[in-house]
């Protein structure tokens, strides 16, 4: 097997862990919260911190990233953090314990994989219409988390779920380090500034659109599973 081969196979199980932490994340937390005693309004508060550290936590850590050119130690940095997180939220009991504690975890999560992009993109060069080879392990990981997660919880507590999110983002955390970083010796391009890019009507679109997109899923995943629990 090729050294690009084994590359591959890395890059490709880390999307696989992210999304299939996504897949078990979103669509139980919410019955996690209601079952641990917390109403509706005290869920869609908690759940919205995901939602917020996803606007801020990717700026700021690509900052970082591009100031130092250290991609791939921000995602194994943020891979450590966002397993400290769930830690936390072990232990959580009280609202504002489970608050911070999804803080901790969401900020640190949201931020890995735009970075994880920035190395994919490195790794594929020329070859970037293959992007989608790689990124389809992501879609497989969430549908496998949700299905076997949605099977297991009609057998075991909800409570359960924390563990399985420990051990989905243990998963995550060996997989970042066993990525050789291939963005380090990069030169960086700064022809335009960010306000410049922001200017363009095309990304006004996107982002316009962008919004509307987790507008709608904010509702679906926080709400839906315990609409029909």
């Amino acid at each position: 097997m090729t050294t690009d081969k084994i590359a591959h196979y890395k890059i490709s199980s880390f999307y696989f862990f992210y999304f299939a932490l996504l897949g078990a994340l979103l669509p139980y937390l919410g019955l996690y919260l209601k079952n641990n005693g917390f109403n509706s309004s005290d869920i869609g508060i908690l759940l919205s911190i995901i939602a917020f550290t996803k606007i801020i936590s990717p700026n700021v850590m690509g900052y970082i990233a591009d100031r130092y050119n250290i991609v791939m130690t921000i995602v194994r940095l943020c891979s450590v953090l966002t397993l400290i997180g769930f830690m936390f939220l072990f232990l959580s009991q009280t609202f504002w314990q489970y608050l911070i504690s999804l803080l901790i975890f969401s900020f640190f999560w949201n931020a890995q994989l735009s970075q994880f992009e920035t190395h994919t993109l490195s790794f594929l060069k020329e070859d970037s219409h293959k992007y989608s080879h790689i990124r389809v392990w992501g879609s497989a990981g969430f549908v496998v988390a949700v299905i076997i997660c949605g099977t297991a919880f009609t057998f075991i507590d909800i409570d359960n779920l924390l563990i399985i999110l420990i051990l989905l983002s243990s998963a995550l955390l060996f997989n970042s380090f066993v990525i050789y970083d291939l963005t380090s010796n990069q030169t960086l391009n700064k022809s335009q500034s960010l306000w410049q890019v922001l200017k363009k009507p095309v990304v006004i679109l996107i982002l316009l659109l962008s919004f509307v997109l987790q507008a709608t899923h904010g509702v679906y995943y926080s709400f839906y599973s315990e609409t029909f629990a």
